[in-house]
């Protein structure tokens, strides 16, 4: 399948590229409409990491004050980000509760200007799920209040900070995958006891957060559940690339890809490290943990997975962009399937009536009801808030980028 960029988004992926690696830095502008830019790179929530690039085209004057704010903004929200983490995290761990802090500060670190990597809230993971309650009531005596009560849907709680911050509190990694026996490995290997967890200090801050192993699985399932729900944007993809833009110990790398495997994940690791190799600017020449040899990316103990040639690469990389084109996904984008046709959007169907439902469909004669529940709320759901969008139309969506799903995995031959 061909897929065309636009000149614009062939300018965006070219100054992130440029942000993170020298070597890819390009004065070709493609005939490109740097407002137009500058607003792709704002609804990707990318523009202050590019900063030092973007400034440098011809924008107008609103243009070039819109993003000195966004900068501005950015890096105050990033501060009082990182020390209302600090300060909720030791709280937690006076009473007891050990929790480790997920993307955030963590991977800001990685960034050349950790402050201009975009955050909206705080992201804890309980390093014993059974501590929920007592962490619960350690905020709530804080002066933290509780906003939402997702846990036992999506296995997080979202609490208020006493000056109006957001923090979610995870007792899992990610929401369930429709796969129980995925679900089941990452539940087991993130069992945390105080050796699998390190201190980051940044800026006056102890933090605690994975190690390298850890983290890179976090970041590729974190990526593989949005993409398989309604997508996700370049930011994720940037978090990628600075990563591995540096030395890892060949110990974590080798343990994130047997992680990898067990997840059955190749060929989604393939595709997003295929694709910031070509376009986003991961060096691939030995200066970091991976290179290119013989069509596979490889680092020092090894294979790490197969480099996906250009096309499919370009249609992944579309597929990211259009998720988050107008700052939000498509009223017609909905969950991917992993199987496309009737049996795959009969098993997806299912699974989201368990993830909407999770204590009543534990019980099989309540599911027709449950189902029928579903649909009703799906059909509302079209009217209301998705302007009347058909469901032909979010079926055939779906579909579509089930089908190239399915083209991911068939190029990948999982090394």
């Amino acid at each position: 399948m061909s897929v065309k960029l636009t000149s614009e988004e062939i300018r965006l992926l070219e100054l992130i590229a440029g942000s993170f690696n020298e070597n890819k830095k390009c004065t070709d502008h493609h005939g490109a409409d740097p407002s137009r830019v500058l607003n792709l790179a704002t609804c990707h929530a990318i523009a202050p990491i590019i900063y030092d690039l973007l400034k440098g085209e011809e924008l107008s004057t609103d243009d070039r004050a819109m993003l000195e704010s966004s900068v501005m903004e950015t890096a105050s929200k990033f501060f009082k980000l990182l020390f209302l983490a600090r300060d909720t995290i030791r709280i937690l761990e006076e009473g007891g509760v050990s929790v480790i802090l997920l993307k955030g500060a963590s991977v800001a670190s990685l960034y050349p200007v950790p402050e201009y990597r975009r955050s909206s809230d705080v992201d804890l993971l309980l390093a014993d799920p059974a501590d929920v309650s007592t962490a619960g009531e350690i905020l709530a005596a804080s002066g933290y209040r509780l906003m939402h009560d997702d846990y036992e849907a999506n296995h997080h709680q979202t609490w208020g900070s006493p000056n109006n911050h957001v923090i979610e509190l995870h007792t899992t990694l990610v929401e369930p995958f429709d796969n129980r026996s995925l679900n089941s490995y990452i539940n087991t290997r993130y069992l945390l006891g105080g050796d699998d967890i390190r201190r980051l200090h940044i800026m006056g801050a102890d933090l605690p957060v994975f190690f390298d192993d850890r983290q890179a699985l976090h970041l590729m399932l974190h990526m593989m559940m949005d993409f398989y729900r309604s997508g996700f944007g370049l930011k994720l993809l940037c978090d990628w690339v600075v990563f591995w833009n540096r030395i890892l110990e060949p110990k974590y790398i080798e343990t994130f890809i047997k992680d990898v495997r067990s997840c059955h994940a190749m060929a989604f690791l393939s595709v997003i490290t295929s694709s910031c190799i070509r376009y986003l600017g991961l060096k691939s020449d030995k200066s970091c943990s991976l290179y290119i040899q013989d069509d596979k990316i490889c680092y020092q103990g090894g294979s790490f997975c197969e480099y996906l040639d250009e096309n499919i690469c370009l249609e992944f990389l579309s597929d990211v962009i259009d998720a988050e084109r107008h700052g939000k996904p498509d009223a017609t984008r909905m969950v991917a399937m992993k199987k496309a046709g009737l049996g795959g959007l009969i098993k997806e169907y299912h699974h989201q009536t368990v993830l909407s439902f999770p204590k009543a469909s534990r019980a099989i004669i309540t599911l027709p009801f449950l189902y029928l529940v579903m649909l009703i709320r799906f059909l509302k759901n079209n009217r209301t808030t998705r302007g009347g969008i058909s469901t032909r139309d979010i079926i055939d969506e779906s579909m579509k980028r089930s089908r190239m799903i399915k083209r991911i995995e068939d190029s990948c031959k999982d090394p």
